[in-house]
């Protein structure tokens, strides 16, 4: 019989003021501080009321305005004038209330503090328009002219500091498998000989008082609304659209559309399309689901109606417009940031047309790797594939010419943690950006409905790993690859990553994903899996990433909160399970890619792809250096090129499963392992073959080989008798399955045991191991690689776990329980709850794990467990 011996529960209510928002409020005051305004409002009223003004005169080009605390501004009118920059850390309201009328304004910088409240509204259908453009103010020339700026705000406020561009590269080894190694290493970073910027009225030169960069922008700290009138995002063609038509058919009335509003057709997919692209146009009429048009269509929008799938057509105009100028200098474009408060941001029905600066094309030169870390998780190379492994140092404020973080949408920082506020991002349009689009940054966040057009890099993008939230509903059109660097190395040495053209970009894995369309990109959706460096990296809260996630709310991590776990608190990105539905990616190279996770994953969690379509692709999934990953309802079809694939996994592609998969129009439908036939003894393959691939109702079509075969050396003969095994491939059709529970079958139980007295490295470890049995069968837990591989890549065979120190221990059975067993000497023990998966249901299933306390007689520390 079994007793519980002892158990109680720790609240903790925890209120943390973080540093990093003092010094960004800090930085956006130093760099307009109150005393140089020209215009201080002294009472609360319009903003073209002279009344307002300390100085008895309206603001006009050249202004520093500020809005203290407790007074509230009303601007509602139209002005050419161009405001250098507005600080508000009272209330400032932008709104049009006419409907025949439009609000504009025009700043180089608008910075709001903490306890700010910004609003920019005309969500009314009484409503008018609001345009604001952020172009760069040329402060030089206005200082030799006529100004009314104080001598202070003169020499404050520069813009001629010389600005120096260098290349960096990195020179030696940077792969080892120990800090030892990698600090006896020869890698160091080189850089060349400079170059002087100038980049005329742009923010390079501004450094002496903004050596963030954060000015030419919209950066606030308070609340945040944006609204604009709601509007349909996007709407599916109904029949073809071809060539030389004046009108489109849209398969559902398009709300809130109206004439001259511009709209984007997007490319099909048909491998025998013939004049596929896009369409970019103007509404001349609306007649229920028919759209007229002010010219005719100049591509085709082909469907293929046996699969319903057809073109989308979204909306490009709003009510509300940010804007920058037209510029060929990607350094003179606006930004919008809110950040580090999640009380309020709401960002909805607005246009976002030329802004960003932060620019793809080019590698980011903000910071540069420094040095080598000890990894604080179990396992972990000391590489570009190792996990927190490195240090970068930044830049010299002189030398930045292309720093990260500066994106037409962009939420720095609101907060992921468990209960954090959700910030809406809904219903906009992000249009011609030299960098990510719209970047969803350490927050919890709806970034839904809106529509992403002519992008460089990425076009939605989880940037550091701690995101949560909805991506939903989203349409991602034309987005175009950025510069060329080999992904390892810029990761590794430049901390930079997501630039290839992808529609939807995953560093953090744990916003569920619905329901998005995406065209004309190089990668669907793309995930990048290193985090090898900490500078820009956070981890996911592990309470938020159990609870966020509707219907798919599962525990994984037990000891990753409270300081439990030797690894520290927080979860790797890598280790977060992707769930994505209803995903359509049309006319693109590749997609899915998925890469570089099987070494990081020391859990049993599934991946889920329900209802992935890759219509029109080069690649429909790559998914090497890969795990854990479920597809179900694939619909994948080439674009007629000789070389398409259905699903590449020649290489560490380890416990895939497929159900439902229909592949159309490939070369091969299946890329399996490389035979490597060097001179090493006996072959190689590069994947495990200890758990297999299931595949549950494959059709083709129209594919000319199911698998893709290679050997290394095609003139050796490639028939050896192998001594691991190769890939395994298992074809079943629903009607050869049987549901059954899962279940969870121990290996080995003498690794289920912490012992107290233990001191040293492997203090306090233990490890789980045993068989999960579901609907496909048994396989191990954990990932273990190719034999033939040697030390080449590591995993995790096993789920390591370890307390961080004897205090965390203790209190961890204190809020957990301990138990005894009287039937085994009075064995006390404790349990950990291991939730496992099953591969086909995606249901999880919480087995509890004994675990015995090891410990000496007459130990005081636990005298008060017993």
């Amino acid at each position: 019989m079994k007793h519980f011996y002892y158990k109680h529960f720790l609240f903790f209510t925890l209120c943390i003021l973080c540093i990093t928002q003092i010094n960004a409020q800090m930085d956006m005051m130093h760099a307009f501080p109150s005393n140089l305004a020209t215009h201080t409002a002294k009472q609360t009223g319009s903003w073209f009321d002279t009344n307002t003004w300390n100085t008895g005169t309206i603001p006009s080009t050249g202004a520093i305005v500020y809005i203290p605390k407790n007074i509230t501004v009303n601007y509602e009118g139209s002005s050419g004038d161009h405001i250098f920059a507005i600080r508000v850390d009272g209330v400032f309201n932008c709104k049009q209330t006419n409907a025949n009328q439009t609000t504009r304004l025009k700043f180089d910088t608008f910075f709001s503090m903490h306890s700010s409240y910004v609003t920019f509204l005309a969500n009314k259908a009484s409503d008018g328009k609001i345009i604001v453009e952020i172009a760069p103010f040329d402060i030089e020339a206005y200082k030799s002219g006529t100004n009314n700026w104080s001598a202070s705000a003169k020499n404050h406020f520069k813009d001629n500091n010389v600005v120096t561009f260098k290349n960096r590269s990195g020179q030696g080894d940077d792969r080892y498998n120990t800090i030892e190694q990698a600090n006896n290493g020869d890698f160091q970073i080189i850089e060349s000989a400079g170059t002087v910027i100038n980049d005329g009225a742009g923010v390079l030169g501004r450094y002496s008082w903004d050596p963030t960069q954060l000015s030419l922008g919209l950066v606030t700290m308070g609340q945040l609304e944006i609204i604009g009138q709601e509007k349909l995002n996007m709407a599916k063609l109904a029949t073809d659209a071809t060539s030389g038509q004046s009108s489109i058919e849209l398969s559902e009335i398009p709300t809130g559309w109206k004439i001259n509003d511009d709209i984007i057709i997007t490319s099909g997919g048909n491998a025998i399309a013939s004049n596929n692209g896009e369409d970019q146009v103007k509404i001349q009429n609306i007649s229920g689901t028919t759209i007229s048009l002010t010219s005719n269509l100049s591509k085709n929008h082909q469907g293929r109606s046996a699969d319903q799938l057809h073109c989308y057509v979204g909306n490009l105009t709003r009510n509300i417009v940010f804007k920058s100028p037209s510029t060929q200098v990607v350094s003179q474009r606006g930004h919008i940031m809110a950040m580090h408060n999640a009380d309020n941001v709401q960002i909805k029905n607005a246009q976002f047309l030329r802004l960003g600066r932060t620019d793809k094309s080019k590698l980011l030169d903000d910071f540069i790797w420094n040095n080598w870390l000890d990894p604080k998780v179990f396992v972990s190379k000391i590489s570009a594939l190792g996990q927190e492994c490195a240090e970068m140092r930044p830049v010299p404020i002189n030398e930045v010419t292309n720093p990260r973080g500066r994106y037409s949408i962009h939420l720095h920082k609101l907060g992921a943690a468990y209960n954090a506020s959700m910030a809406e991002v809904i219903g906009n349009v992000v249009w011609d950006n030299p960098g990510w689009g719209i970047t969803h940054h350490d927050s919890h966040a709806d970034v839904s409905k809106n529509v992403v057009y002519k992008i460089i890099g990425a076009g939605i993008v989880s940037e550091t790993g701690s995101e949560t939230g909805t991506w939903d509903n989203n349409l991602v059109v034309n987005v175009a690859e950025g510069h060329k660097t080999d992904p390892y190395t810029a990761s590794l040495y430049h901390d930079d990553y997501l630039f290839s053209g992808q529609g939807l970009a995953m560093k953090g894995r744990a916003v569920l994903c619905r329901n998005n369309v995406i065209a004309n990109v190089k990668q669907g959706v793309g995930v990048i899996n290193m985090n090898n460096s900490i500078n820009n990296l956070d981890r996911l809260d592990a309470q938020a990433l159990a609870t966020t996630r509707v219907g798919h709310e599962v525990d994984n991590f037990p000891l990753s909160i409270n300081g439990y776990s030797k690894e520290g608190d927080g979860v790797m990105p890598v280790e977060a399970a992707l769930i994505m539905e209803n995903t359509l990616v049309i006319d693109s190279n590749m997609g899915l890619r998925s890469i570089e996770r099987d070494m990081g994953v020391n859990h049993e969690s599934r991946s889920v792809f329900d209802g992935f379509v890759a219509w029109g692709i080069k690649t429909g999934l790559s998914i090497t250096y890969q795990a854990d990953y479920s597809f179900k309802n694939v619909f994948i079809s080439g674009d007629n090129s000789s070389k398409t694939l259905g699903v590449d996994m020649w290489k560490h592609s380890h416990n895939q499963t497929f159900e439902n998969i229909k592949m159309v129009d490939l070369k091969h439908g299946i890329k399996v392992s490389k035979t490597v036939l060097s001179d090493s003894q006996g072959p190689k393959t590069r994947n495990n073959g200890f758990t297999p691939w299931v595949f549950v109702n494959l059709e083709t079509i129209n594919v000319d080989e199911l698998y893709d075969l290679e050997v290394d050396n095609p003139s050796v003969n490639g028939t050896f008798n192998y001594t691991e095994h190769t890939d395994n491939a298992i074809h079943l059709s629903d009607t050869d399955i049987v549901s059954r529970p899962t279940t969870f079958t121990i290996i080995d139980d003498s690794t289920l045991e912490v012992d107290y007295a233990e001191t040293g490295e492997n203090a306090l470890r233990f490890e789980v191991d045993g068989v999960i049995t579901d609907d496909f069968g048994s396989y191990d837990m954990g990932i273990q690689q190719a034999w033939a591989q040697g030390t080449l890549r590591y995993g995790y065979p096993k789920r390591i776990y370890q307390f961080a120190s004897h205090a965390k221990f203790e209190e961890y059975l204190a809020a957990n329980g301990v138990y005894k067993d009287e039937n085994d000497n009075n064995q006390l023990y404790f349990i950990l709850k291991e939730s496992l998966p099953n591969r086909r249901t995606f249901k999880y299933t919480e087995f509890p794990v004994r675990v015995k306390i090891k410990m000496r007689q007459h130990l005081a520390s636990l005298q008060m467990l017993k």
